[in-house]
């Protein structure tokens, strides 16, 4: 069962630290084995030439030749893992076939030099101990692959082995006393060995995996807690700011009514202006939030797919805040993408992201400071180009803790509601509506630190040309 998630980020993430953990260890296992197997095959012809080993008549050359076959074998435990990283493969296929290779493998060179040596030499000490270390093989399955189906062929397949060896295989020169009944207790006391070495794995890997998920709910729940407490302080902030102009509406028209009679005609109207302002702050309010809420909801079926030059919509963006907030005046805006560079997606819903990013920026950085924004492609675990789009600015910053709540509806950090920053606390959660319509992702990095602000990762699709 996988740990729970509270974003579709989270769950990349997840699946990609899992694939990295499966690739370095067949990386490292694939080296370490194939030197040792390599080590232990040159022993065992050293053995051979020096009339160490005494051969059943006529099986030296045999057992020579098998054991130079096993080092093509050891040769597919190294190159196995190297022949899936081709690009046709995806990272998924590729992870698991190297997995694949280097588990078979190994078990296929390690049951052969056991039927080699016992056919031509017989059962000795030397092949009792081979067959008592398959006990790793089991394990190396199961760390491989973490599940019963591996840990169950393993165990069936080395059995068969073992049960060839002792009951069909020659007994070597000082084993005549291998009676029947002390073939099958010593076939009963490996098979039960390694069954019960299978099945402490197997639990002890349960164990683990039980005290993640139980680790990830807590998580889960601890999360929802932290989302519930920002969504009544928006709530709080919401429904001050919802007050206020109601508030200030109904001072001007009291005291309009109260004292209308003795007014002035510029004075009335001076009145009703401040009351209209007022209601017109509570319409935009009002509107923005219910507008917001309604276009993350309809994003996905209004998405266009179409080539979109990123540079354009990021200066188009700039300019439309330039006016009110001065995204162009105070602050350095650093452009790092080359007209060329595109994207395949909504030029609209490009254009709000940007135009949230850079609304973000500027509330929460100080003038004079720059923002930058850079774009390069990169391909995914599925050999999938994808462009990155990355908007960064130099101010607040954004704790840590709170960067998985981020994009989430109506969630404002604690310190944004007790300042003069408006805000509604959806235009995160709309930019990340607006990239999953567009089949990309959005995600923040952040350290907290005031002046080292926020970097934005936007991950979008890259026209079919591009791709080609």
């Amino acid at each position: 069962m996988a740990p729970t998630f509270i974003t579709d980020d989270e769950r990349f993430i997840y699946d990609r630290l899992e694939l990295e953990r499966m690739r370095r260890a067949v990386d490292l296992l694939s080296i370490q084995n194939a030197a040792v197997s390599t080590v232990m095959n040159v022993v065992l012809l050293l053995f051979s030439r020096a009339g160490v080993i005494h051969f059943l008549p006529g099986r030296q050359g045999t057992f020579e030749h098998i054991i130079y076959g096993t080092f093509l074998v050891i040769v597919g435990v190294g190159i196995g893992p190297l022949i899936c990283r081709l690009p046709w493969f995806t990272q998924r296929v590729r992870v698991y076939s190297a997995a694949g290779f280097h588990a078979v493998f190994m078990q296929i060179m390690v049951s052969a030099i056991v039927l080699a040596y016992a056919y031509c030499v017989g059962v000795d000490g030397f092949v009792l101990i081979l067959l008592a270390s398959m006990i790793n093989l089991i394990l190396l399955a199961g760390s491989l692959f973490q599940g019963t189906g591996s840990l169950i062929i393993s165990l069936i397949g080395l059995n068969l082995v073992e049960v060839v060896v002792l009951l069909f295989m020659p007994a070597a020169f000082g084993f005549e006393g291998f009676t029947s009944e002390r073939v099958l207790t010593l076939i009963l006391a490996l098979a039960m060995s390694q069954a019960a070495v299978a099945i402490f794995y197997y639990w002890s890997s349960s164990v683990v995996r039980n005290a993640r998920r139980v680790a990830d709910m807590q998580i889960a729940v601890e999360r929802a807690r932290q989302l519930d407490e920002l969504k009544n302080q928006f709530i709080s902030s919401i429904n001050h700011e919802l007050r206020n102009p109601i508030m200030a509406a109904i001072t001007f028209i009291d005291v309009l009514e109260a004292t209308g009679d003795h007014l002035d005609q510029g004075e009335r109207l001076r009145l009703l202006q401040n009351a209209q302002q007022a209601l017109g702050r509570l319409q935009t309010l009002v509107t923005d939030t219910l507008d917001m809420s309604t276009a993350a909801q309809q994003a996905a079926l209004q998405a266009q797919h179409v080539t979109v030059p990123v540079a354009e919509i990021v200066r188009q963006a700039a300019q439309e805040l330039a006016p009110t907030n001065g995204v162009l005046d105070e602050r350095a805006l650093h452009l790092l993408i080359p007209p060329q560079f595109t994207i395949w997606g909504d030029p609209t819903m490009l254009f709000q992201i940007f135009s949230n990013l850079f609304s973000n920026a500027v509330k929460y950085s100080a003038p004079g400071t720059a923002i930058d924004v850079t774009a390069s492609v990169r391909t995914t675990e599925k050999d999938q180009p994808m462009a990155e789009i990355r908007v960064r600015d130099y101010g607040l910053g954004i704790p840590p803790h709170h960067i998985p709540l981020l994009f989430n509806n109506f969630v404002r950090l604690p310190r944004d509601i007790a300042s003069p920053v408006n805000g509604n606390g959806l235009g995160l959660a709309l930019c990340r509506a607006y990239a999953q319509a567009m089949e990309g992702t959005i995600t923040v990095e952040s350290s907290g630190i005031e002046g080292e602000g926020s970097t934005f990762l936007l991950t979008l699709p890259v026209p079919a040309l591009v791709a080609a």
